[in-house]
């Protein structure tokens, strides 16, 4: 969207200004939760183009905000409604307990990136 439909948006009151989350403004998306980080990795991925009629989809900017959170955020699974399992062939004694990573790209060798599922 151009910067002159954006003022309008923003004069005629349609939006609440410019870092309302709704708009692609640095600080609508800082508002949305888009870090910094992400950010500079969009902008270093899309370059520099000397055309003016080149159009960059926002999936881009998605796989960079998805990228950065598999780093950052971690996971957590709930079940809200279990179904009750028999195993038959497992001693009724023995637990297993399985090591579940926080986040999708948490290092191998590190302990913390870790929790125990059991």
């Amino acid at each position: 969207m151009s910067k002159g439909k954006l003022n309008r948006l923003v004069i005629e009151n349609y939006v609440d200004g410019w870092d309302d989350p709704r708009l692609m403004t640095l600080a609508g998306l800082r508002r949305r939760g888009v870090t910094s980080t992400a950010i500079n990795a969009f902008v270093r991925g899309i370059g520099i183009t000397k055309s003016d009629s080149s159009m960059i989809r926002l999936e881009r900017l998605e796989y960079h905000v998805r990228e950065e959170l598999n780093k950052t955020a971690s996971l957590a699974m709930v079940v809200l409604h279990p179904l009750k399992v028999v195993i038959t062939n497992l001693e009724p004694s023995s637990i297993i307990d399985l090591d579940a990573k926080k986040w999708p790209d948490a290092p191998v060798d590190d302990a913390s990136s870790y929790y125990k599922v059991g």
